[in-house]
């Protein structure tokens, strides 16, 4: 089974309300796309629920369900995802994306229910619709939608990017190099379908991917940017030439003061992580797991994987304590703020049995710990 990543545009709508392609339109409906929905093409998402949008969207949908029941060519999105499953002969698993407006959340509704049963079909408004993607701010569709739709992208695949597709035939051409983009460091296949053909294009992978020396040196900078940094003339004339190499490599915006990864930046920097697994910990700690073998082996291969480590985690007084089951390996750590900071590693189960009593204080381990990463085994 493919996993297929498809964004959605709205031209369900412009093939139903077209006269040259459907000579059977609903007038009430499309009174109510023209006077409601239309003239606001670009209205956000939030309105959804407004009584006007709602008979509006209402009418919308009755008219066009039975209209697409039947029609494959009904949209971009249904044309191309039809296509994908014929030319992979695979079954598909999809996930909508959708802009930040009420057509497009339509549109998503609509396509959903038209394909359930014959390709499995995920779309969950709280999730898909991408906050901020949209085109009449250009700064907050860069600064907010742009990474909205990375990090959704991002947690879908949960790191694992060797079965997913990137349909990229619907929604937003401006989110298009975006996308391509990411593809091509995920090494994900992109493809996209011409509006008034059937022939689906695959776009060949380039050789293009991370300078990863440069994140490995910058990382401690790098996250710090990827969660926002406030006063950020202040942070940067501290490290003045380091900020503005990575400005100068596109990696970094900046607004208000406020500094953040650029949509180039979070695409890197994911790729990054989904390679790398990302820690806090003391230079003690950390030269202590230097010299621990089987320590940076349950890293690199189970405590990096979110699931895994939950499993195996167990609290103990004051401590969360990861036990890697039958062998004498533990380890202490916390997380705060989606971080997480490890504070005492063991490969002696009695010396950790030892150190349960010990009290910590979460302020100064926050305080006396940087940025870590250590490679992900890619084979585990």
């Amino acid at each position: 089974m493919k996993q297929v990543i498809t964004t959605v545009g709205t031209s369900i709508f412009s093939k139903y309300f077209d006269p040259e392609k459907n000579k059977n339109i609903d007038s009430c409906a499309k009174s109510a796309y023209k006077n409601t929905l239309k003239e606001k093409h670009f209205m956000p998402s939030d309105k959804w629920n407004d009584n006007q949008i709602e008979n509006a969207v209402k009418s919308i949908r009755n008219a066009i369900k039975p209209y697409i029941k039947n029609n494959n060519q009904a949209s971009a999105e249904i044309k191309s995802l039809l296509k994908l499953k014929e030319v992979l002969k695979d079954e598909l698993e999809v996930y909508l994306l959708a802009t930040d407006t009420v057509l497009s959340r339509l549109a998503s509704e609509l396509i959903k229910e038209s394909l359930n049963g014959d390709i499995t079909i995920h779309f969950n408004p709280d999730q898909d619709i991408i906050k901020g993607l949209q085109v009449f701010d250009s700064d907050k569709f860069e600064r907010e939608g742009l990474i909205n739709l990375i990090n959704r992208i991002s947690t879908i695949c949960n790191g694992f990017y060797d079965n997913t597709i990137l349909n990229i035939t619907g929604g937003y051409k401006a989110a298009i190099p975006y996308l391509t983009m990411m593809g091509q460091v995920y090494l994900i296949p992109i493809y996209y379908i011409f509006e008034d053909t059937q022939e689906l294009i695959k776009i060949p992978q380039t050789p293009l991917d991370i300078n990863w020396e440069m994140f490995e040196k910058y990382k401690d900078l790098i996250y710090k940017l990827d969660s926002g940094i406030e006063d950020y003339n202040t942070q940067k004339n501290q490290r003045y030439h380091d900020y503005v190499l990575l400005e100068e490599r596109g990696l970094v915006e900046y607004y208000d003061n406020i500094g953040l990864l650029s949509p180039i930046g979070k695409i890197f920097w994911e790729r990054y992580k989904s390679k790398y697994f990302i820690f806090f910990s003391s230079e003690d700690v950390w030269n202590k797991i230097q010299r621990q073998d089987d320590i940076q082996r349950i890293l690199k291969v189970k405590f990096c994987h979110p699931c895994l480590r939950d499993n195996k985690t167990e609290i103990k007084q004051d401590h969360y304590v990861y036990d890697d089951g039958n062998n004498d390996n533990r380890i202490y750590y916390f997380e705060e703020n989606e971080s997480i900071y490890i504070y005492k590693t063991f490969e002696n189960e009695e010396k950790a049995k030892q150190y349960i009593n010990n009290k910590i204080d979460k302020q100064q381990i926050m305080g006396e710990a940087s940025v870590r990463s250590i490679e992900k085994d890619p084979y585990a």
